[in-house]
């Protein structure tokens, strides 16, 4: 499962940087960071046990919540460019792409199966489900301050013109401080949900 993930997840990157001709401004998007962090941690995963790595409890431990946070993090994603992004620049399927197919359908679902599965689940617990806010806290903090202080604008938006914000729900320039702080307080939210689903559903697998 993980080999699929860093063979999939690498075919995706490659298919993003041999389509756009700039290809470092797909580094910007949490989807390119988050699939990033798929690939790297199973790397880590599958070198810690073919070579049959252990660690204390501690470091088992902290390694077991950031698998689940990337998973989060990941499902998110798909959920997120599924129902809300795709449908604001595209109206047709043949526009998804094969980058998208991969980024936003493939290596998730992928993901997600391989924790269920696979994860050790002992070291969660409610409290677990609120780091998983931290990845994109911290990414909407970065995205901010390239916004703020360097003021370049890379991306291009669902209508014609570019902007300063890889995603239209993050363009305090168009939508407006109101209308972004909803979007952020949704995705934020379903994160919580998304922890929470996963963190019982993933304990109940583990039991059965």
């Amino acid at each position: 499962m993980k080999i699929l993930i860093i063979i999939i997840g690498l075919w995706g990157i490659y298919e993003s940087i041999t389509k756009f001709p700039n290809s470092t401004v797909k580094l910007y998007f949490y989807t390119t960071l988050t699939n990033i962090a798929c690939i790297i941690f199973s790397i880590f995963y599958l070198y810690k046990n073919i070579n049959k790595k252990t660690y204390n409890v501690n470091k088992e431990r902290i390694i077991n919540i950031i698998y689940y946070i990337i998973t989060v993090s990941i499902f998110i994603v798909s959920l997120t460019y599924n129902l809300i992004i795709f449908p604001n620049y595209h109206t047709s399927l043949i526009n998804y792409g094969m980058e998208n197919f991969i980024f936003h359908l493939i290596v998730p679902i992928l993901f997600v199966c391989d924790w269920l599965i696979f994860a050790k689940k002992d070291s969660l617990n409610i409290k677990s489900i609120y780091y998983c806010l931290i990845p994109f806290i911290a990414y909407l903090i970065g995205i901010y301050f390239r916004a703020f202080f360097i003021g370049t604008k890379i991306f291009s938006g669902p209508n014609s013109g570019n902007s300063l914000y890889p995603y239209f729900f993050l363009d305090i320039d168009k939508l407006g401080l109101s209308n972004v702080i909803i979007y952020i307080f949704i995705i934020l939210i379903l994160i919580l949900i998304l922890g929470y689903i996963l963190e019982k559903f993933g304990k109940k697998i583990k039991l059965n």
